[in-house]
């Protein structure tokens, strides 16, 4: 665990390639910050993700054509759907955390079947916002739906028992 020094709150990492983020942090809602490198050769725009470079405060941040596995309390997933017409989704990658998630996070995100979503170099995510700032073509963001399972006991964002 380590302290961001953006905001004094509490952001978790792993590896350097995630950090889960508790709402009021980065903004109003629960999020997740990636490298790029987690996710591939794809590219945050063909995503539908908005770049840091051309940000607007006033304006809704974008859906994403990324959707995220939190089926699990340690483990992060993340999907794009298939391009040839069929409902299947393609993992991009995903990261474990050697820790579960907290509570309260993890349920505020199931309870609106959404998160938001960064895609940026983490350390230097969390260094601070003046880091950034000098960097904002390389971070991208959005809000990404939560994939919904179907699992013997029902259909879900949570598998059975987490």
């Amino acid at each position: 665990m380590t302290q961001s020094p953006v905001s004094n709150e509490f952001g978790f990492r792993v590896n350097g390639t995630a950090a889960r983020v508790p709402a009021g942090v980065l903004g109003p809602l629960e999020a997740i910050v990636v490298d790029p490198s987690v996710l591939g050769a794809i590219n945050p725009e063909t995503l539908n993700f908005r770049n840091g470079a051309d940000s607007d405060s006033r304006t809704p941040w974008p859906m994403t054509g990324l959707a995220v596995d939190l089926s699990s309390r340690h483990d992060i997933d993340f999907f794009i759907a298939s391009a040839f017409g069929k409902a299947q989704l393609n993992r991009l990658g995903g990261v474990v955390f050697d820790d579960g998630h907290e509570d309260e996070w993890w349920t505020n995100i199931h309870e609106r079947g959404d998160i938001a979503a960064f895609i940026a170099p983490v350390e230097e995510f969390l260094k601070g916002a003046a880091t950034m700032m000098k960097h904002r073509e390389e971070v991208w963001f959005g809000v990404a739906p939560l994939v919904v399972s179907a699992y013997d006991s029902g259909i879900g964002t949570t598998a059975p028992g987490q």
